[in-house]
């Protein structure tokens, strides 16, 4: 019964002409068959949650970091705790895609994290006080310049991350959410699921709805700034309690959401597929074998140098930026995590609405219609782009106040008027952009690539990439903020943007050059209609033949 069941279902092709019959705006953007609705629908409802858990947590954090510690702490807390972290769940996760499917490790890891959360929101929250050393512990180590003079001001910020650890602990676990189950494991699912042609057409899609998350997450900031302003001490601390709450209840609707896609709608087949080139199942090996043997990968090190690259870009960035906002508050005499959240919710409704308008253009078909190399290059042009912006800035307000690490500056522009007002407007469209093209170029060209690779190699790949080295890049750019920083005995990484500006445009120029060959790779798998071998021990010839036997016997005639 089942052959002629599945002869009577329309092939993929078809599907594919369903799907790209839209034409008018805005039916255009929503490239999806009818029979492939209820998939769809509900897999953009999960990335719309998680999208809009991750960024109120991304707000959240940040500013309570900077309130009650400093924004360079930041680079301590993603050097010590959040990578060190992050590889170590990476692994955990790995060895559990051993024996369960990407799927089933998605529900347990979303699960996990909303116990997590409301734990946090009824137990230490409330507890703070109590369970926290004396807030003045660390500052009174470092006060009176006693070490300072020592060349030691820099560790003060380490301190702080001990001193107040409940909101360091809410900081890893928050970039654990964006990491974990953002980056890695919901892209992963979503690549189990997904054929490739329909990948090309839902991630876009997914990203816009995505954005519809962070849009709605930066009203719900703006919300709470409102509250935070005219409410009083205990008001605030229970909102701040019922963010997080709300965070784990909406991990659970995830969850009963995911489980009703593979109960009810994943099982029942709804295309014959006619481009599979599927290679033999590979053995499952362990997480440390697979990354011994994918890194001697030419191809699989280029993708990891350029998510490094871009981390490393946008750590230094953003972590100028930070220092920006908590000198523009102070300035002002305004409450630091609130004028912090505040420009962190405006730039978010910015960030979206800018996303979702490019990806409702032709501009979400960018690696289809101009190749996969030039909707590469628009990130590390735009990181350039972001050196001019905000660093140089960043060099005359430091100097204008005696405080930039290089004398000279000190002495030309010392006593000029600030231009602290500017440095922060350039800084959300230096730290926006990023994050703009982020979402609509570089993680959509990211996911091209990693469709290429067969399905066998592609999770344990996409942990090693986006898993591993993701937080590598982060910790590689706080490290070079720490090494500035006591380079130059300062807490404030602005002092020293002249350092951060030549590491960028270095590691943007290796950047490019890396685009430039995964650019030729992934134009000749499209070309040859073959899969990328990460093993990289069959020469074009031999995948070529083996594309050619793969295919069904009509696609070959």
């Amino acid at each position: 019964m089942e052959e002629p069941q599945r002869r009577n279902l329309p092939t993929e092709d078809e599907i594919e002409e369903e799907a790209n019959a839209r034409c008018a705006w805005p039916r255009s953007i929503f490239k999806v068959a009818e029979c492939e609705k209820p998939k769809f629908y509900r897999m953009s409802g999960m990335f719309f949650l998680i999208a809009y858990v991750y960024s109120v947590l991304r707000d959240t954090k940040d500013a309570v970091v900077m309130e009650r510690q400093e924004p360079t702490s930041i680079s301590f807390l993603k050097t010590l705790f959040v990578t060190p972290c992050s590889i170590l769940f990476v692994f955990i996760i790995q060895k559990a895609l051993m024996n369960k499917s990407v799927g089933n490790v998605l529900k347990a890891s979303t699960l996990v994290f909303g116990v997590y959360f409301v734990i946090y929101s009824l137990v230490l929250l409330p507890l703070q006080s109590v369970i926290e050393p004396s807030i003045f512990w660390a500052k009174d180590l470092f006060g009176s310049g006693k070490m300072a003079v020592r060349g030691l001001q820099p560790v003060l910020a380490f301190m702080l991350t001990i001193n107040f650890w409940t909101s360091s602990l809410l900081y890893v676990t928050s970039e654990l959410w964006g990491n974990l189950i953002l980056s890695l494991l919901f892209m992963s699912f979503a690549n189990d699921v997904c054929s490739f042609k329909q990948s090309l057409r839902f991630v876009p899609i997914f990203y816009i709805i995505s954005n519809l998350g962070l849009f709605l997450s930066g009203l719900s900031m703006l919300l709470f700034c409102t509250i935070q302003d005219n409410a009083s001490y205990n008001i605030n601390q229970y909102t701040i309690n019922g963010i997080f709450f709300l965070g784990g209840c909406i991990c659970l609707l995830i969850y009963f959401i995911q489980k009703d896609l593979e109960i009810n709608i994943l099982p029942i087949k709804i295309f014959q597929e006619t481009s599979v080139r599927r290679k033999k199942s590979k053995k499952k090996v362990s997480m440390a074998e697979a990354l011994k043997q994918m890194m001697k990968s030419q191809f699989l090190l280029q993708i990891c140098f350029v998510v490094l690259a871009y981390n490393i870009c946008t750590n230094l960035i953003d972590t100028t930026f930070k220092c920006t906002m908590k000198a523009y508050a102070l300035a002002n005499n305004q409450t630091i995590s609130s004028s912090v959240m505040r420009t962190q919710a405006v730039n978010q409704i910015i960030i979206s609405t800018s996303v979702i308008t490019l990806l409702s253009t032709p501009f979400s078909r960018i690696v289809q219609i101009f190749g996969w190399r030039y909707a590469g290059f628009i990130t590390p042009l735009w990181a350039i782009t972001c050196c001019f912006l905000v660093l140089f800035l960043s060099i005359y307000n430091t100097g204008t106040m005696g405080t930039n690490s290089f004398s000279l500056v000190n002495t030309i522009v010392g006593g000029a008027p600030s231009l602290l007002g500017y440095e922060r407007f350039f800084g959300m469209i230096a730290a926006g952009g990023l994050k703009t093209a982020k979402y609509a170029a570089f993680d959509i060209s990211v996911e091209a690539l990693s469709m290429r690779i067969s399905k066998d190699d592609r999770a344990t790949a996409k942990g090693i990439y986006a898993g591993i080295f993701g937080k590598l890049g982060k910790t590689m750019g706080s490290v070079i903020t720490i090494v500035i920083l006591g380079i130059t005995n300062a807490v404030d990484i602005r002092c020293a943007s002249q350092f951060s500006f030549a590491i960028i445009l270095g590691m943007c120029a290796l950047w490019m050059y890396a685009i430039k060959y995964l650019g030729f790779r992934y134009n000749e798998s499209i070309e040859n209609n073959f899969e990328i071998d990460l093993e990289e021990s069959k020469n074009l010839k031999q995948k070529l033949a083996d594309a050619q036997g793969d295919m069904p016997e009509k696609i070959k005639e």
